[in-house]
């Protein structure tokens, strides 16, 4: 029966009693007068934390909505996600890009040769805006041990740990039936 005016739920994807603990929680708090925030790493399409985003998404005239609302915060939105260009790396960027608007897939595979860029990392970093910067920060979590995690490739962790997108946060944490590229 306590009375909070700020709650803080961390990590609440990973509660052991998610579907009893956080709702109780929730129910501490007069929401006309308090604050209340939670925040989690995805763990899969399922489970308490994804049921409440997935709710929280949904128009508020929905009966199913809830009213919180859901502020995804990526990775590229962190100024500090940055790493700095060699001249080779402005160079292979510049190719790769008007390789692209020159619709030659010979010289974009030369310069995605270049920068280390798997057709999957082309994608992405064409999907989300990248800027070389961002690429280059992005491609070096797969060798500075960040995505090191037994049983899995590291692009598979690179996607989980620096989600580029919400639904891309909860679609790759190894518990999907399906490949991330089939369901988007």
């Amino acid at each position: 029966s306590e009375a909070n005016q700020v709650l803080l739920l961390s990590e609440v994807a990973f509660y052991k009693d998610a579907d009893t603990l956080a709702p109780a929680a929730l129910n501490t708090v007069d929401t006309g007068v308090g604050c209340i925030l939670l925040e989690s790493t995805a763990n899969g399409a399922s489970g308490w934390w994804f049921d409440f985003v997935q709710a929280s998404l949904l128009p508020k005239d929905h009966p199913e909505s809830n009213e919180y609302e859901v502020v995804f915060v990526s990775w590229l939105d962190d100024p500090d996600c940055l790493k700095s260009a060699t001249l080779a790396q402005i160079d292979a960027w510049l190719r790769w890009r008007a390789a692209i608007e020159a619709a030659d897939p010979e010289s974009r595979r030369e310069a995605a040769h270049v920068l280390k860029m798997s057709p999957e990392d082309e994608d992405v970093a064409l999907g989300c805006g990248m800027s070389l910067e961002q690429y280059l920060w992005w491609s070096s979590k797969l060798t500075d041990g960040s995505c090191k995690k037994a049983g899995f490739a590291p692009r598979d962790v690179r996607k989980q740990e620096f989600p580029c997108t919400l639904e891309e946060s909860f679609l790759t944490t190894g518990r999907q039936a399906f490949p991330i590229e089939l369901l988007l």
